[in-house]
Formats: C-alpha cells, sequence, structure tokens
C-alpha cells in the first residue's frame, strides 16, 4: 500500500518539475526576444528572476538541489510575500480592461506613446483609433492629444498624433487639441487639464466629464494618474496590444505603478 500511494506523488512532482522546467526556457528564451527585438529595453532581463526560480524549483522537486535553512526561510518570507503582491497588482491592472465611459464625455484625452519617422508605433495607433470609435459615437466631443518629444523621436508626440487622426482617420482639424511638452503619463494629465482651463471656461476638473483613451495593460494607472492629478468625472476606455508583447507589458507596469506610487503620483 505505501507503494501504490508514493507512485502518484512521484509522477505529479515529475511532471511539475516538467513545467517548471518549459517555463524556464521560456522565461528565458523571452528575456532575450524582448532585448535583441529592442521592444524590453533594460527591462528585459527581468524575466530572467522566473526563469531562475523555475529551474530552481524543478531541481528541488527532482531531488538535485537541496536548500539549507535560512534558504528556504528567505523563499518563504521574502519571495512569497513578493510573489503574492505581484498577482494582486496585476489583478488590478487586468481589473481596469473593463472600463467604459460612464457618460456622454465633453472630451476625449488620448495619451501618447512612441511615434517614429513613419508615424505612431502600434500602441498608438491602437490608441488613436479606439479614440476615433468613441469620437463617432459622441460627436460633440472633443480629442485631445498629448504627448512631447522623447529623445530618439523625430516630432512631438501631439503633432503626429494630429496628424494621423486628420490624414488617415479622416477626423476634421477643429475637433483636436494638442498638447506637446509633457513626457509622461502624470504631466499627461496635469498638463492637459491646464490647456483646458485656457481654453474652455467652462471646464471643470470636478464636473467635466473626460474619456481617457490608452492600452488596456496602461488603463488603470492612467486612471489613478487622472484622478490624483483632480479629474473627478473621468472614465476610460482600453485599446489592445501585441499578444506577444503583452506579458513584458504587464509586468513593466507592475514597476511602473510602484515607481508612480514611490512619487506620490496615483
Amino acid at each position: 500500500m505505501k507503494n501504490e500511494t508514493k507512485k502518484p506523488m512521484n509522477l505529479i512532482k515529475k511532471l511539475l518539475a516538467v513545467l517548471l522546467i518549459v517555463v524556464g526556457i521560456v522565461c528565458f528564451l523571452y528575456t532575450f526576444a524582448m532585448y535583441f527585438t529592442g521592444f524590453g529595453g533594460f527591462l528585459s532581463f527581468v524575466w530572467l528572476i522566473p526563469a531562475f526560480l523555475g529551474l530552481l524549483l524543478a531541481g528541488m522537486l527532482m531531488g538535485k538541489i537541496i536548500l539549507r535553512k535560512w534558504q528556504k526561510r528567505l523563499m518563504i518570507y521574502v519571495l512569497i510575500p513578493i510573489v503574492l503582491i505581484f498577482l494582486v497588482v496585476e489583478m488590478i491592472i487586468l481589473s481596469a480592461f473593463f472600463e467604459k465611459p460612464k457618460e456622454e464625455p465633453e472630451y476625449i484625452i488620448v495619451l501618447g506613446t512612441t511615434v517614429y519617422e513613419h508615424g505612431p508605433c502600434y500602441l498608438l495607433r491602437q490608441r488613436l483609433k479606439e479614440a476615433v470609435k468613441w469620437a463617432d459615437i459622441y460627436e460633440d466631443a472633443k480629442i485631445v492629444v498629448t504627448g512631447g518629444q522623447g529623445e530618439a523621436e523625430p516630432f512631438t508626440e501631439g503633432s503626429e498624433m494630429k496628424r494621423y487622426l486628420i490624414e488617415e482617420l479622416g477626423v476634421s482639424e477643429d475637433r483636436i487639441i494638442v498638447e506637446e511638452v509633457s513626457v509622461n503619463t502624470y504631466e499627461n494629465m496635469t498638463f492637459t487639464g491646464a490647456i483646458l482651463e485656457k481654453e474652455d471656461e467652462g471646464f471643470s476638473y470636478e464636473n467635466t466629464p473626460v474619456l481617457v483613451v490608452t492600452n488596456n495593460f496602461h488603463m488603470y494607472r492612467a486612471m489613478q494618474i487622472a484622478k490624483k492629478a483632480g479629474y473627478e468625472n473621468v472614465s476610460g476606455a482600453p485599446s489592445g496590444t501585441y499578444i506577444f508583447l503583452f506579458p513584458h507589458y504587464m509586468v513593466r507596469e507592475f514597476c511602473a505603478i510602484l515607481k508612480n506610487m514611490a512619487l506620490g503620483r496615483m
């Protein structure tokens, strides 16, 4: 009877170990895919952490790696809480994927990201198309494009977004407001608010309904920053992203949320 109960457990351990090895290898390959394609930058190497942990746990299950007591305590008291915090934050990020307009917006604010010589990047094109979708529904709403010029960008994000809206998506120029100085999400929202206060006497942070458009993984942070910047009647409209890049952006967003919380921006 003793052997009969032991075999299934051994089989389960082996299957789990194989799964962890596969996860480790996939994360290892994903690290270099992100880095050498240029999408991940230095943060690409964060994927070496789950790669290492997957192989470590697999080795432990197979009896190839035996940890000392202090190493086990380190994993229990440090690693497990970090993993739990990460999972909770990721669930919160995912909850914002279902944001929708609460009421008819007066302004549709499109947050900027990378632009190239040939035009907006894929993520930004998705944001602009999402904005136009809602602009077609709310015909009186104006579109605010916001974003300055990064070091490697040939134009300001705001000006290129305006061009794309007019030339590629057929939006009337008099319906577009441009902010082209900001360099992060917090500045996107604060500088946009300053422009709206100047151009619209009826604008108020408390009552004017605004709709924020950005990619799904960025939606939660954008909404929290908007509220921190003073917008009280704000809702969101998330757009999509590359499936291949989705895991990386979710991890990067976790880091960005911690950074913005530390800076008091959300």
